[in-house]
């Protein structure tokens, strides 16, 4: 199985995907983990014993005023099997989609952003966010420890 988690980008969020991503693994040994993220956040993942491969992308094409060239995103995203879109824009589960990617894990903060996704969780900024990153394993059907949130 091919897997893609996929986050913009800034540090300190990075950082809080780092239980999910250790929990994927040991949940997926087998299975070929890579991070796609913007470019200027590539260095913290690099050396993660849980990720097969870092990737970068122009993470402006999301944010500046580039929506023409989210097709170069996609193309990015096609030949994985699952992605874990890690923000909570609509645009990361319309990205998604485009690539054809076949099960789509993630956020949906109102009744639309969620229609993309094969699998989505409510968020609300209730809970702390490792907590949001553990519950989109649990809806993609992995198994989750709860205590186990370091960030190492």
């Amino acid at each position: 199985m091919k897997i893609l988690l996929w986050k913009i980008g800034a540090l300190g969020d990075i950082l809080m995907t780092t239980p999910m991503v250790r929990q994927l693994r040991r949940a997926l040994p087998g299975a070929s983990i890579d991070y796609l993220t913007g470019h200027r956040c590539t260095a913290i993942l690099a050396g993660n014993p849980c990720i097969d491969r870092v990737r970068g992308f122009d993470e402006s094409i999301l944010y500046a005023g580039q929506a023409r060239r989210a097709f170069e995103v996609a193309a990015m995203l096609r030949g994985y099997d699952c992605v874990f879109t890690l923000d909570k824009h609509w645009i990361f589960p319309l990205i998604a989609r485009m690539a054809r990617v076949p099960m789509r894990v993630g956020f949906q903060r109102r009744l639309h952003e969620g229609v993309l996704l094969t699998h989505r969780i409510r968020y609300a900024r209730l809970r702390h966010e490792i907590d949001y990153y553990l519950d989109l394993l649990e809806a993609a059907g992995q198994p989750v420890d709860r205590d186990d949130v370091a960030m190492t």
